[in-house]
């Protein structure tokens, strides 16, 4: 794989080039392909739904789920934009429950009945 150390001005690409198996023929000489690439993996990331955070007084927020069904208010902070989610840096550990629907209605210390979703996949 050959990756370019510039950036095109003009563009605002960088130029790759790498070889990979085509053994259907499903792309042919001639043709190009957009093509996103795994930079970087984090162990116990967490990605929320966009809808998920709230912004009050320039933080962003997150309501989620406790112990007894309790609803609690978290201050996050994020890192990248991931499509519809955002990479939580700080603030929510993997595996918390996230309310994502009705967060205009819930106030921390409120019992609520959760119902869980499986997660949509990024850029799915």
């Amino acid at each position: 794989m050959f990756v370019d150390r510039a950036v095109d001005n003009k563009t605002g690409t960088i130029s790759v080039r790498a070889e990979f198996p085509n053994p259907d023929k499903v792309i042919r000489p001639g043709q190009f392909a957009r093509v996103r690439g795994v930079v970087e993996q984090r162990a116990d990331g967490v990605l929320v739904p966009q809808l998920a955070l709230q912004e009050q007084q320039g933080a962003k927020i997150a309501f989620v789920v406790e112990t007894g069904d309790k609803v609690a208010m978290r201050p996050v902070v994020v890192e990248d934009r991931i499509g519809e989610f955002y990479l939580v840096k700080s603030g929510l550990k993997p595996g918390e429950r996230v309310i994502v629907e009705g967060t205009q209605k819930v106030r921390p210390g409120m019992q609520v009945k959760a119902v869980s979703k499986p997660a949509p996949k990024p850029g799915a």
